[in-house]
């Protein structure tokens, strides 16, 4: 047993935040039936101890204003103790995907540890933690409707690869209409057929047009596709107009009435 005024939260802590019910649950738990799993720590110089795995079992005892809580006394170096106190919160599914994400990146920032080694050390396949660490490159508001679990880590796969201002607005159109991962994914992969059918603008149509228009004294539209071919648009808002153009191709009232 250890006072618990003697350990100190972890800098690893994978979890930004608690549940607020889920704690006050264990707490309840605690008061009932005890501590059964004792926390883990390491000593540190000062002669006190940081908290490596249990953080919400601390917390809870430290709710209940415990003196003391069951702990085991590890010697970790700090990779150890940051992956221990990831696999721990991973092994009881504590974390929600950003902090997953946010645990494993620090991994590889502070210890250089390679994709291949986090896929060792969690026992997921390589693939996985390059999903999971696509997940950053989300943008925070998208990051938000992962961690509060409006959107799955599948969503934020799908999104991940999209341009920022892309990200958010279907981010925010899977989440009011409920979309499930396949339903966004067919709506992008129908913006990026739309998106390849499209003709890039040719500068000599734009002046084209602009002639056309001058020569007619109307709004004129050119539309061509991949293939060539096309239309002419001659845009007109009265009669009188309507036959100042034919007059214009060489068509007298003659011809046409």
């Amino acid at each position: 047993m250890l006072p618990i005024d003697m350990i100190d939260p972890s800098p690893y802590q994978p979890r930004e935040a608690c549940n607020e019910k889920a704690l006050d649950d264990l707490a309840a738990s605690i008061k009932d039936v005890g501590i059964i799993q004792p926390v883990v720590v390491r000593p540190k110089d000062d002669k006190r101890y940081e908290l490596v795995a249990g953080h919400r079992r601390w917390l809870a005892a430290s709710h209940l204003a415990m003196n003391t809580i069951p702990a085991i006394i590890r010697p970790l170096d700090n990779k150890d103790a940051a992956a221990l106190s990831l696999i721990e919160n991973l092994q009881r599914e504590d974390l929600n995907p950003i902090e997953t994400a946010q645990g494993l990146q620090r991994m590889i920032d502070e210890f250089a540890a390679t994709q291949k080694d986090l896929a060792a050390l969690i026992g997921r396949s390589k693939a996985d933690i390059t999903h999971t660490l696509g997940l950053l490159k989300l943008l925070p508001d998208v990051q938000s409707y992962i961690k509060r679990g409006d959107l799955s880590a599948g969503h934020g796969r799908v999104l991940y690869r999209l341009p920022h201002r892309q990200q958010q607005a279907l981010a925010k159109k899977a989440f009011d209409k409920g979309w499930t991962v396949r339903k966004l994914e067919q709506v992008i992969a129908e913006q990026k057929a739309n998106h390849a059918s499209e003709v890039p603008r040719n500068p000599d149509i734009t002046r084209l047009e602009n002639v056309l228009a001058e020569y007619f004294s109307i709004p004129v539209k050119i539309r061509s596709d991949q293939k060539g071919s096309g239309c002419i648009t001659l845009r007109y808002n009265t009669l009188a107009e309507c036959e100042a153009i034919l007059e214009r191709i060489g068509l007298s009232p003659d011809q046409y009435q």
